[in-house]
């Protein structure tokens, strides 16, 4: 690829309506620099709750220029007992995943496997709530992008409550991976992308950041009201053991004193 070109990418991102607020400004920003966006989403929460079709319905009418594909649900039992899957630390990348882990995996795979059809020379895999900042992402892949690596993680800006409030430390969020056959495996465990980078072939990088050395990335998994975050980690189901409103509050209290008011990039509430 000519040096100052922008590399074909096709974006991969799951979708269920609790996060509606954040597709239409995602996907502005993602035509930017790419037509190749794939949005996942099925009848049910990764939780097995039924979702809202009307919502689903919606979205899709809203945003004509990006390609959705329904999965239907499956509910995939543990291949050994709960608690002992909770016993196995999360680093051990080989352990079992079940209920809303396997399919937040089965979600990302077929999503793959659509956008392997368009031949991308990239597979961009983010979340609906990581916002790219289309305008400087096309500066940094004309000039910044090292076209020998070929798995990269990107440091992005985390929000609390609102999109406001900033966290003063980076966080890493979006990976961008070159375009070859993916073992299926590495979408079926714990911290799927990071998976998806450990699995790429060398070389590859982390904290990937703009031509100014700021984030590329926006990311607002928390910037919501209170009863939007419970719902959040209610239909997630990341950790089932754990209560949704002591974890909203263990992560409101991680942050407390770790933000600072900017001026928003994005604001949902307009």
């Amino acid at each position: 690829m000519a040096k100052g070109l922008i590399p074909k990418i096709s974006i991969i991102m799951p979708f269920c309506s609790n996060d509606y607020r954040f597709l239409r400004p995602n996907i502005k920003q993602l035509l930017k620099f790419t037509k190749s966006i794939f949005i996942v989403y099925s009848d049910h929460f990764w939780n097995g709750q039924p979702e809202d079709n009307k919502i689903i319905e919606r979205t899709i009418n809203e945003n004509p220029k990006a390609k959705f594909i329904n999965v239907p649900y499956v509910n995939k039992n543990p291949p050994i007992p709960k608690f002992i899957c909770r016993m196995i630390p999360k680093r051990f990348l080989f352990c079992p995943v079940y209920g809303p882990r396997y399919f937040e995996g089965l979600v990302r795979w077929k999503g793959y496997l659509e956008a392997k059809k368009s031949n991308p020379d990239y597979y961009l895999f983010l979340d609906v709530d990581e916002i790219v900042d289309g305008r400087r992402l096309i500066k940094w892949l004309k000039k910044g992008l090292d076209k020998e690596l070929n798995a990269l993680i990107f440091s992005c800006y985390d929000y609390i409550r609102s999109p406001k409030y900033q966290a003063v430390e980076w966080n890493q969020k979006g990976v961008l991976v070159k375009s070859h056959d993916i073992d299926k495996k590495a979408f079926f465990t714990y911290r799927i992308r990071r998976r998806l980078f450990e699995v790429s072939p060398s070389p590859k990088k982390k904290g990937i950041v703009g031509l100014d050395g700021k984030p590329l990335i926006h990311h607002y998994s928390l910037a919501r009201e209170y009863e939007n975050l419970i719902k959040k980690f209610e239909i997630t189901s990341v950790k089932p053991e754990v209560n949704p409103k002591d974890e909203v509050k263990r992560r409101i209290n991680n942050w407390r004193n770790r933000v600072e008011k900017t001026k928003p990039f994005i604001d949902f509430s307009s």
